[in-house]
């Protein structure tokens, strides 16, 4: 099976529950978008340093 960002997308079932605040980004991590509607996003395993 091979994995990608849209599968993993669909796994986890994030348009359901992220309500656009979080997503999958280019890099395969969890990121958060404080301002659904405006192109701002935060890497989450990025904030830990």
């Amino acid at each position: 099976m091979n994995w990608d960002i849209e599968k993993a997308r669909e796994h986890y079932n994030i348009a359901q529950w992220s309500q656009g605040y979080f997503d999958i980004n280019d890099q395969g991590n969890l990121c958060a978008h404080p301002y659904p509607d405006k192109d701002v996003s935060i890497d989450l395993p990025g904030v830990n340093g």
